[in-house]
C-alpha cells in the first residue's frame, strides 16, 4: 500500500513538472520550449513581431508547425517572411515645380472706394470763379503670396515626424481701380462761375494714383482683414499640395511593385515665414 503512495505521488509530481515546462515553453519564449519541438508556439503572418527601421529587404523568421504523419505528430518548419516596410518617397522636386507653376496665388479681393477733389481757380484765383468737383473712385484689392519666391529651403521635410513644413512670403496687396464705377460730383462752386469744368488727362492721372494710394491705405490698415488673408492663405497653400503629395506616394508604390511596400502618411503644415 506504502509502494503505491509513493508511485502516486512521483506521478502527480511528473505532470506538474511537465506543465511547468509548458507554460514556461509557451509564454516565455524559445528559450525553454525551443529545446521541445511539441511544445513550440506556431508564428502566423499576423504574428509577426514589428521591427523598425523597416528596409525592403527586411525579414523575419516565422516558424510553422507542420504535421507529418496521422498520428498528430510533427515538426517546427522554419521560413523567411518578408516584414511590410514604409515605402521612401522624394517629394522636393514636386514641390518646387508647382510653386513655381502657381507663381502669384490670389487668396481674396475686397472692394473699397475714396474720394478725391479737383479744383479749378478761375479769373484772378477769386473765390466768386472757383470751380470743384468731387470724385469718387472704387478700387478692387488683391491679396495674394508669391510662391515662385519660394526655394528648397521653405520645404522642411521631417520623416520622423511624418510632416512637410512649408513657409510661405507674407501675403501682399495690390489695388485697381474699377473706371467705370467712378463717380463725379460738382461741389463748392463760385457764384460768377463760367463754362464747365473739364479735368485734364494730365490731373485725371494723378488724381487716380492718390485714389489708388488711398484705397491701398484703407485695406492696409484693416487688421482683421489681414488675418483672414493669412488664414485661408495657409488653407489655399494646403490644399495645392495635398493632393501633390498623394500623388507622389501612389506613384513611389507603383514603383516598389511590392506587396510589402506600406504607404507613409505625412501631414503638411502650412506657416508664413517671420510669424
Amino acid at each position: 500500500m506504502g509502494e503505491f503512495f509513493k508511485k502516486l505521488i512521483s506521478f502527480f509530481l511528473a505532470l506538474l513538472i511537465i506543465a511547468g515546462i509548458f507554460v514556461a515553453g509557451y509564454y516565455y519564449g524559445p528559450s525553454i520550449a525551443s529545446k521541445l519541438w511539441f511544445l513550440r508556439k506556431p508564428h502566423t503572418a499576423e504574428q509577426i513581431p514589428d521591427s523598425n527601421p523597416h528596409t525592403a529587404d527586411e525579414v523575419v523568421e516565422v516558424e510553422v508547425l507542420e504535421s507529418i504523419d496521422a498520428s498528430g505528430a510533427g515538426a517546427i518548419e522554419i521560413s523567411q517572411q518578408k516584414v511590410p516596410y514604409v515605402v521612401e518617397v522624394d517629394f522636393t522636386p514636386v514641390l518646387l515645380e508647382e510653386a513655381h507653376l502657381e507663381k502669384k496665388l490670389v487668396i481674396m479681393t475686397q472692394k473699397a472706394t475714396a474720394s478725391e477733389t479737383a479744383k479749378k481757380d478761375g479769373l484772378f484765383s477769386l473765390a466768386v470763379f472757383k470751380q470743384t468737383k468731387a470724385i469718387i473712385f472704387h478700387g478692387e484689392g488683391t491679396f495674394y503670396v508669391d510662391l515662385s519666391s519660394l526655394s528648397s529651403s521653405d520645404f522642411v521635410i521631417d520623416n520622423d515626424k511624418k510632416t512637410i513644413t512649408i513657409y510661405i512670403p507674407k501675403p501682399q496687396l495690390t489695388v485697381r481701380l474699377l473706371p467705370e464705377e467712378t463717380e463725379f460730383f460738382d461741389s463748392s462752386n463760385g457764384t460768377l462761375r463760367f463754362g464747365e469744368f473739364e479735368i485734364s488727362p494730365e490731373i485725371m492721372t494723378t488724381l487716380q494714383t492718390q485714389g489708388i494710394e488711398r484705397i491701398k491705405e484703407i485695406l492696409d490698415s484693416d487688421q482683421s482683414t489681414w488675418e483672414t488673408v493669412e488664414k485661408f492663405a495657409k488653407l489655399s497653400v494646403k490644399e495645392i499640395y495635398e493632393p501633390l503629395v498623394a500623388a507622389r506616394i501612389e506613384a513611389a508604390l507603383e514603383n516598389a511593385n511590392d506587396e510589402y511596400a506600406v504607404p507613409p502618411s505625412y501631414t503638411i503644415i502650412v506657416e508664413i515665414k517671420g510669424k
